[in-house]
């Protein structure tokens, strides 16, 4: 494994914090100066009101009634049961 040396610990902390710095110094120049962001909400309706939520509502109702219906998935045959244990009347 390689070793940093003294100087290169040094450098890389100087190179670094002067980063840091100019990114501080960055964020603080677009807060002063005056942009005004305007947002608007073209949809003013419910998220229930959308189709998208209801096709998640009918894709998730269509994976629990198919999970259902499968009743598990485990099929097990009752093969100790023989033609002679089986009482006929």
């Amino acid at each position: 494994m390689n070793r940093i040396s003294r100087k290169g610990k040094a450098v890389s902390f100087m190179v670094s914090g002067l980063l840091s710095t100019l990114a501080s110094f960055a964020q603080d120049a677009i807060s002063n100066t005056d942009i005004e962001i305007v947002t608007t909400d073209i949809n003013k309706t419910p998220f229930y009101a959308e189709l998208w939520f209801w096709i998640l509502i009918g894709f998730v109702f269509l994976l629990i009634l198919i999970a259902l219906i499968r009743g598990g998935g485990k099929k097990t045959k009752r093969e100790d049961l023989k033609d002679e244990d089986v009482e006929h009347d």
